[in-house]
């Protein structure tokens, strides 16, 4: 559990230049993924999903919000769920929640900002619990300030819940699920994770830094041949947890809790890499990428992305704002 170094992969040959027959096989498989994708679009998710019972499953922030609500779906399915978070009483609160339909339960205190926290937690959790085969890195926290207010303190914490924990997770459960070739990261980012927004600098940057562990993390697992390790990225639009509890939206409507947790098992039930909510940021991230940066500056100021966070409260102090 603690030797989380690796030698790297032997050298392929990848570098060498593709001859006529490669490059022909290439364009026909990526056609072939592209055809794939169209014809799953129309098939109803619910017949590729994959069964998850008798799963360990070790999901963070589980004491609130998405958190609370994955931990109760992925009970119902038969999976064994621990739930980590800061937030002792909120954690039993989802234990009663479960336990009243026969489900299975276990939960671990932790502040998951702190390294050694979590490689203690994870040494702990592999001795009482077993084999974690689904990371779900959920937990979060937002400070809603604007860049100047912000102080260190904030960042910093921004950046431990958001950014750096699931670092420390990943390295955790990471090897085990190598030894099997076997497992599923999924990890809570964020729109804001795609695109920035105001008073959510620190939130913003935290999240794209999510983004690219996830998506840099996939490649390097590929790349060394551990094809059965899953990884899912799910990127949101403000939810009602409560942890964005005052923000407004005037042309796209702010998810329900219920429908966000339905579309995060969905996708990661079939191996879905990545989940966009709701799906017109998929067409909008799209033409992000084709028009012009001022075209698109004044189209979000006029959808008021401006005055989204203008009367954000949050989550109370004694709730730690923490999803």
């Amino acid at each position: 559990m603690n030797n989380y170094i690796y030698n790297q992969p032997k050298e392929n040959n990848n570098s060498k230049k593709l001859t006529m027959k490669e490059l022909i096989q290439a364009v026909f498989i990526f056609l072939y993924h592209c055809i794939r994708g169209i014809v799953l679009f129309f098939i109803p998710r619910s017949l590729l999903f994959k069964d998850v019972r008798g799963c360990n499953v070790l999901i963070t922030g589980a004491g609130s919000g998405l958190g609370r609500g994955l931990s109760i779906k992925f009970a119902k399915l038969g999976a064994t769920v621990v739930g980590v978070d800061l937030n002792l009483d909120g954690l039993k609160g989802t234990a009663e929640l479960i336990e009243k339909n026969d489900g299975q339960f276990h939960y671990y205190e932790c502040d998951i900002s702190i390294p050694d926290n979590v490689y203690k937690m994870a040494n702990q959790v592999e001795r009482e619990i077993g084999f974690i085969s689904i990371l779900v890195n959920n937990a979060g926290v937002v400070t809603g300030k604007y860049f100047l207010n912000t102080n260190e303190k904030d960042v910093y914490k921004t950046f431990g819940v958001n950014t750096f924990a699931p670092f420390w997770t990943c390295k955790a459960f990471l090897p085990a699920m190598r030894e099997r070739n076997l497992g599923h990261i999924v990890t809570i980012s964020s729109m804001a994770g795609l695109t920035g927004a105001a008073r959510l600098v620190d939130y913003c940057a935290s999240k794209f830094a999510v983004v690219g562990l996830m998506e840099s993390l996939r490649f390097e697992l590929t790349a060394d041949g551990f094809d059965n390790i899953k990884s899912t990225t799910v990127c949101p639009f403000y939810i009602h947890t409560g942890m964005f509890k005052g923000t407004k939206s005037r042309f796209i409507p702010i998810l329900e809790q219920d429908y966000a947790v339905k579309m995060i098992m969905g996708a990661i039930l079939s191996d879905q890499k990545l989940l966009i909510m709701p799906r017109i940021f998929y067409f909008m991230q799209f033409f992000r990428s084709m028009l012009p940066i001022d075209a698109c500056d004044y189209i979000y100021e006029k959808i008021g992305g401006h005055s989204m966070m203008a009367d954000f409260i949050g989550r109370s102090n004694n709730q730690s704002k923490l999803d």
